[in-house]
């Protein structure tokens, strides 16, 4: 297991504990979390859903799936406007190679919601 992937779902974790003590949520009422997370982290999904499982283990949160959904690079050109989606992490404009853009979307870990019985 990459270390990365365990230091960003530790912090998931800690808000999806905060969230279901929060709510008086018991043990197994917890089917899934939901994340977004930006391409731009370099996740391996497997990796961090290993992750989850074994930091809920003996949990509140155990028996929980972890639920992914990766977001694309987006950027936009400031020097010929254009915008969209990117596949390499070097960024630049696909229409005119300017390096002078800004990114819209990529680096994203958010919790999105927690699905409950």
């Amino acid at each position: 297991m990459l270390m990365h992937e365990l230091s960003l779902c530790k912090s998931i974790v800690d808000t999806v504990l905060e969230q279901m003590k929060k709510h008086d949520l018991p043990r197994g009422s917890l089917l899934s979390t939901k994340i977004n997370v930006g391409a731009m982290r370099q996740i391996v999904s497997e990796q961090m859903q290993f992750a989850y499982g074994v930091l809920t283990k003996n949990t509140i949160a155990a028996g929980s799936e972890l639920d992914i959904t990766v977001l694309p690079v987006i950027i936009k050109c400031n020097a010929c406007g254009w915008k969209g989606q990117t596949d390499t992490i070097m960024a630049y404009c696909p229409e005119c190679f300017s390096i002078d853009v800004i990114m819209l979307q990529g680096k994203e870990l958010t919790l999105e919601k927690l699905e409950v019985r």
